[in-house]
């Protein structure tokens, strides 16, 4: 279940209303299972890593419909990929080695201020939308040049073997 703040009707929830709203939505979260949070710390096995966008009006569990613990998550500006980013790499290779994730999911969303940026160097403003002209004027985020630089990039290094 997806709290909402009762103060997000009149502005941005109180720092003291954020904490209360936390309350709820355990109480909610026990409610429905009351073995949830025990579950959640004797480790985690979700089946997806979720490389997304950091900006506030996607949440990617509440996107898909599933609760806490079945997705990993990494999040970015802009959804970029970029193998000398070690946080992505380090995210990718313990989702893979470590966690044994079965399914590695790119996603991306409409008004992305991060990509405005990338396209005409300006700030992103509320009103901005990458437009099909705009798209036309990134051919290196096309999905096919996406797929393909991300097989070209090197793997992580292998496990260390254990030292005596």
């Amino acid at each position: 279940m997806t709290i909402i703040s009762k103060a997000s009707d009149v502005g941005t929830p109180s720092y003291d209303q954020l904490f209360e709203d936390n309350r709820h939505w355990v109480g909610d979260e026990l409610a429905g299972d009351p073995d949830h949070f025990e579950r959640l710390a004797a480790g985690q096995h979700p089946k997806y890593l979720f490389i997304g966008c950091f900006e506030s009006r996607v949440n990617a569990n509440v996107m898909v419909g599933i609760r806490s613990g079945e997705m990993f998550v990494h999040r970015n500006m802009a959804n970029l990929e970029v193998r000398t980013d070690m946080n992505l790499m380090s995210v990718l290779q313990f989702a893979v080695e470590a966690l044994d994730v079965e399914h590695v999911i790119v996603c991306g969303h409409y008004g992305c201020g991060g990509v405005a940026t990338a396209v005409d160097g300006s700030p992103p403003r509320a009103d901005r939308q990458v437009t099909a002209h705009d798209q036309g004027r990134l051919p290196d985020l096309s999905r096919g040049t996406r797929c393909d630089r991300r097989s070209r990039t090197a793997p992580p290094a292998p496990r260390r073997a254990e030292r005596p």
